[in-house]
């Protein structure tokens, strides 16, 4: 395996899986607060019953959590901090 192949495996982990547990996060916040507007409005917000958009995210939340393990720490440091090494 080369040098190039390598570094597309840690830019998968040291770069990618951090931003999707952002995305992720963001996402599930907003599935909270849709939540609470359907609990709010008394059953459903875009039809779509308020205990679903709770389990929404809970499970966005949980995954989140696990792609946020995988950061700089799983690649040892070698992006050094960058995710696009060849662009300083």
């Amino acid at each position: 395996m080369d040098q190039s192949q390598t570094h597309d495996k840690m830019h998968w982990h040291c770069c990618w899986m951090p931003m999707m547990s952002k995305l992720l996060w963001v996402l599930g916040l907003l599935d909270l607060i849709a939540g609470g507007i359907a609990y709010w409005k008394g059953g459903e917000f875009y039809g779509i019953a308020g205990q679903t958009w709770l389990w929404f995210a809970l499970v966005k939340g949980v995954l989140a959590t696990g792609a946020k393990g995988k950061g700089h720490h799983g690649c040892g440091g070698s992006c050094g901090g960058n995710c696009m090494p060849g662009k300083q």
